[in-house]
């Protein structure tokens, strides 16, 4: 039979911290930068706890402000700093427990420990960009990411700050090499990105190195191979040892099952065997050859076989309904992680095509052509300057500010670009 077991543990084990650090490679760090920023709606955010990766959360925080965390439940976390949400996350944590089944096929309910719990943003709200530029819409925000980079993913400016004909200056031939190499960087990225997902669909963890195209050397790719291969192997394993923690727990549910099913029978004969012990004890009594008294024992028999019948039955039920709930995650997860590959690939696509576009404006600035209208460009044209005022807030609260092309961007900004002559730019005119 399953025994429950209430352990109060810290899950600081070898393979609690190699979980932590596998989980780590996958969401946006927290920085002490960040401390002041506060999550909105939009905002994905991730709670793992130290040494329990099943029980990493990962959700979307809703138009109301409130995320669905699963085992602790929902949490209003809109417009509380990560600090905030961190410390009503582990007040949470304080009256709820994870349940887990063992190998052994004993039920742990393990209640949380608050200090182990980690909060960190997989995703922000997305940047719009609109106004004098090429491609204006909604773009995925990344920390670190300028309004130069912004308006970089939307195409670039408008055309007609181009000087056409000019030969390049000496400082902006280093501009344009810096994007050229960016953008070759960027290529080579997207490719290794594409490569993994294939074996990573595969279940390859050993795949063979993939054949990449452009300016960058072996030596500068190693280390994003090596990375890529990383991820690869610990994904798979990762998906892998899912896929087995489903067969195993159902396969000890599925004992369990059996044991309880053959309880029952077994119960229930003893019980049908007490009912007609009754039946003829009570007909002794009538015919006067067997004491009353007799009569009360044999009751208190059949009443304890059917008590311990309807707690078998009440244990059978509950396995039953577990068995149905894991039967239904099991045939999740694989859909799931098909969806995320298949979300993962249209990302990297994009990425790879928009880095190719990149390299090849890159090389028309270096060889001091324009760039034609509605081809876009990555970075300002030359002896052009754009002013750019980022809105900035949720609702009333959204106040607009005068940024320049190397700040930082928020998660949510607005960005309203307008195209002026560098003239008028530096003059105020």
């Amino acid at each position: 039979m399953i025994r429950i077991r209430i352990l109060t543990i810290r899950y600081s084990n070898l393979f609690g911290a190699c979980a932590l650090i596998l989980s780590g490679l996958f969401p946006l760090a927290v920085t002490a930068d960040s401390a002041a920023y506060q999550l909105q709606p939009g905002d994905t955010v991730r709670f793992d706890l130290i040494g329990l990766p099943d029980a990493s959360v990962q959700a979307r925080i809703n138009p109301g402000g409130v995320v669905d965390l699963g085992v602790l439940g929902r949490l209003k976390l809109g417009g509380l700093t990560l600090d905030k949400a961190l410390e009503a996350a582990r007040s949470e944590a304080e009256r709820r427990a994870f349940p887990r089944y063992m190998e052994n096929g004993d039920l742990f309910v393990l209640p949380i420990q608050p200090r182990d719990l980690r909060l960190s943003v997989v995703a922000f709200r997305p940047i719009t960009v609109t106004g004098a530029i090429t491609g204006p819409g909604r773009f995925d925000f990344e920390p670190g990411m300028t309004v130069r980079a912004a308006l970089g993913l939307a195409g670039g400016l408008q055309a007609g700050g181009m000087m056409t004909g000019a030969a390049p200056t000496p400082e902006e031939l280093i501009r344009y090499r810096d994007i050229f190499d960016r953008a070759a960087l960027d290529k080579v990225s997207a490719e290794i990105a594409i490569w993994a997902l294939q074996a990573r669909v595969a279940e390859n963890m050993d795949p063979d190195a993939p054949a990449l195209q452009g300016p960058l050397s072996g030596d500068d790719t190693a280390p994003l191979l090596a990375d890529a291969r990383k991820l690869i192997r610990a994904d798979i394993q990762t998906a892998r040892d899912e896929r087995a923690f489903f067969v195993r727990s159902l396969e000890q549910m599925r004992q369990r099952l059996g044991i309880l099913t053959a309880q029952r029978g077994e119960l229930q004969g003893l019980l049908d065997a007490d009912e007609a012990e009754v039946a003829r004890i009570q007909e002794l009594i009538s015919r006067g050859v067997a004491p009353a008294s007799l009569l009360i024992e044999v009751k208190r028999v059949a009443a304890l076989s059917s008590a311990r019948l309807l707690e078998v039955e009440e244990k059978l039920s509950r396995v039953q309904l577990d068995i149905t709930e894991l039967e239904r995650r099991q045939s999740e997860f694989d859909q799931e992680r098909q969806i995320e590959l298949l979300n993962e690939f249209r990302e990297a696509r994009g990425d790879l095509l928009r880095a190719t576009l990149d390299m090849r404006r890159g090389a028309r600035l270096l060889a001091g052509q324009s760039i034609p209208a509605g081809n876009g460009a990555t970075d300002l044209a030359p002896r052009l300057e754009a002013s750019v005022i980022a809105h900035r807030g949720a609702g009333e609260a959204s106040r607009p500010v005068a940024v320049a092309l190397d700040d930082l961007v928020h998660p949510g900004d607005v960005l309203e670009v307008q195209l002026l002559p560098a003239t008028d730019v530096h003059s105020g005119q």
